[in-house]
């Protein structure tokens, strides 16, 4: 691995990350490298392929010093500062980078930083930053999405190591996964809340089964997963035994940070901001009045939300994402949702039928009908707000039946514990 300067100064960095993109990376539109999910179905040797390439360009880009760019050094990162990771960030714009493991760089690494042990973030974080290891994240499960504290699927502990049962659900790159992470219960005598610890978790190992869930699109990104005697060691575990919410309601924050600068699923899907003045542009339709400014608000909002994103940041330097980060995600992919919806309708007729040969209208109605599964990812809309009005602007909170009331003794979901 190449090793930065620690006194490098941002034009520096800047002048660098611009020289080994131009020798190492291909230009958006000369080649089929974007989003897998576009285009790539779950198991086909097309994902196969962009897996392996995806795996040995991030090897690349790690081995350069351009990964981990603000991770410290010690856990496999540069150390430097978020102007360096912006300014990398702006040259890499307009090169189409194999994305793969966003949940791994995005969530499990800060929740690590958090809450992992000196051991897992000098072993997991330089393996995540490599792709060496795809990260998944192990969390609704049938009868626990939005009240994801009343999860079911256990570990119980067997000589040093935890026997984990149950099913996961909705779990986004699982097919691909090298390990997972999630809460599993470990205490049912305790209220749901309490009696829950967070274990990663090898995905490739006998007694953890993937199957695929078709989406409304007629795609699969998402899979179940269910787990029969899987085994995890006791130095797994992230945090204390008992201590798996807290640990989740990090990684929680994390994502909703991830999905509301994004701006939902649009940039998810390969749209972003600016996507929808290139589709005005392309159909000859900025030239109107009423279109240009449908077209301008949406973009104005997607730009306000990147930059909230960017000073909630600063502000939270140094210290975790906290609920606020709630108004994020919530808006985030209502503007994303907002933003499909307009498009079909700038296509016309091509929005509602088209050919096979129309990529246009395909790829514009599917981003509408993903759209939506952004406003539950990360926590639905009715969820958010009320973390916002509770957590956020202090109003009084919804009353809680089961708060104190052991979790064996609740009437949930469809097995005993």
């Amino acid at each position: 691995m190449t090793t930065i300067e620690a006194e490098i100064s941002v034009d520096e960095f800047r002048a660098k990350a611009r020289d080994w993109l131009a020798a190492n990376a291909r230009k958006r539109g000369e080649a089929d490298v974007g989003p897998m999910g576009e285009s790539h179905e779950m198991g086909s040797p097309e994902e196969r392929d962009y897996v392996a390439r995806a795996r040995d360009f991030q090897a690349k880009l790690h081995d350069a010093g351009f990964a981990g760019i603000t991770i410290p050094r010690g856990y496999g990162g540069q150390g430097l500062t978020r102007a360096h990771q912006a300014a990398y960030s702006q040259e890499a714009g307009p090169y189409a980078l194999p994305a793969l493991n966003g949940l791994g760089f995005g969530l499990f690494i800060p929740t690590l930083l958090a809450h992992g042990t000196e051991e897992q973030k000098t072993y997991w974080i330089p393996k995540v930053l490599r792709n060496e290891k795809i990260f998944c994240q192990l969390f609704s499960e049938p009868g626990a999405g939005s009240d994801l504290a009343g999860l079911q699927s256990k570990a119980e502990r067997v000589d040093g190591e935890w026997i984990i049962n149950g099913q996961k659900v909705w779990t986004s790159g699982a097919q691909i996964a090298d390990i997972g992470g999630g809460p599993f219960r470990t205490d049912a005598e305790l209220p749901k809340h309490q009696g829950l610890s967070f274990f990663i978790v090898d995905m490739h190992q006998p007694g953890v089964e993937v199957r695929p869930i078709v989406q409304i699109t007629g795609e699969s990104h998402f899979n179940e997963v269910f787990f029969t005697d899987a085994r995890t060691p006791d130095t797994s575990r992230v945090g204390g035994v008992g201590e798996g919410w807290r640990v989740a309601l990090t990684m929680l924050m994390n994502e909703r940070m991830s999905l509301g600068g994004g701006g939902g699923q649009t940039t998810r899907r390969g749209g972003g901001e600016g996507a929808i003045v290139r589709l005005a542009r392309e159909l000859e339709l900025f030239d109107d009045a009423e279109t240009r400014d449908k077209v301008i608000d949406f973009f104005i909002q997607q730009r306000v939300l990147a930059l909230l994103g960017q000073r909630m940041g600063e502000q939270n330097k140094g210290r975790q994402p906290g609920p606020e980060f709630s108004i994020m995600k919530l808006m985030g992919t209502r503007v994303g949702a907002l933003i499909t919806e307009l498009a079909p309708n700038l296509i016309g007729p091509g929005g509602q039928a088209w050919e096979s040969t129309d990529e246009l209208g395909s790829k514009w109605t599917q981003n509408l009908l993903a759209s939506r599964s952004g406003k539950i990812a990360g926590g639905s809309d009715e969820i958010l707000l009320n973390i916002i009005g509770e957590r956020v602007l202090g109003l009084p909170q919804d009353p809680r039946v089961d708060k104190d009331i052991p979790f064996k003794e609740m009437k949930v979901g469809r097995v005993s514990i």
